[in-house]
């Protein structure tokens, strides 16, 4: 009987041993699929227009997390174009290390830095904030990209290597106006004007 069983053992171990290797491979890769689908890196930067204490009125900009992955402190640098015009004549006046940029014909005064506090999945961090001169937002008076250790933001964002040219530069689509305490007009604001 021992003979019989030593004999049929081997016949069948190595088509077992084939079936499974590749049921396991399989099974492994969609599972492995799975998991990686469902983490979405994805942020966004959003304004908010407001009076402060002192009368002036104030943009206050932030980074969203509208993805699944946390952002630990460092791994998002923004990069906030906005309209010089756009900005109090005396704060721009103070502004030195700023660089100034040509975009469609306007000058941008670009504000970077690394985020220096975690962005949880679906929440917003404060990142910078400056006087502004009126409520009145057009739609090309601030742009941004967010480069962040899961790449760039806008995903249609292409910079050239000498870093002079950037395409697909995003629009600050969602920026909440409030003129008092008592009303706050959220704004969607259309690039394509």
């Amino acid at each position: 009987m021992n003979i019989i069983a030593d004999t049929l053992f081997w016949q069948n171990f190595w088509p077992n041993f084939w079936a499974n290797l590749i049921v396991g491979v399989l099974i492994t890769s969609v599972i492995s699929f799975i998991i990686k689908s469902s983490r979405k890196a994805n942020a966004e930067v959003t304004a908010t227009v407001r009076k402060n204490q002192n009368g002036q009125i104030m943009v206050q900009f932030g980074i969203l997390n509208s993805g699944n992955i946390s952002f630990n402190p460092h791994d998002v640098c923004y990069h906030i174009f906005v309209k010089e015009d756009r900005l109090e004549p005396v704060f721009v006046r103070k502004l030195i290390k700023e660089r100034r940029m040509n975009i469609h014909g306007n000058i941008y005064v670009e504000f970077n830095e690394y985020v220096k506090a975690p962005i949880f999945p679906k929440k917003r961090t404060n990142a910078v904030s400056f006087p502004i001169v009126s409520f009145i937002v057009e739609p090309l008076d601030y742009l941004y990209y967010l480069s962040t250790i899961h790449g760039v933001f806008p995903r249609s964002l292409t910079i050239e290597d000498t870093g002079d040219f950037i395409d697909g530069i995003g629009t600050i689509k969602h920026i909440r106006v409030v003129q008092d305490i008592d009303s706050a007009e959220f704004k969607t604001v259309d690039p394509g004007k």
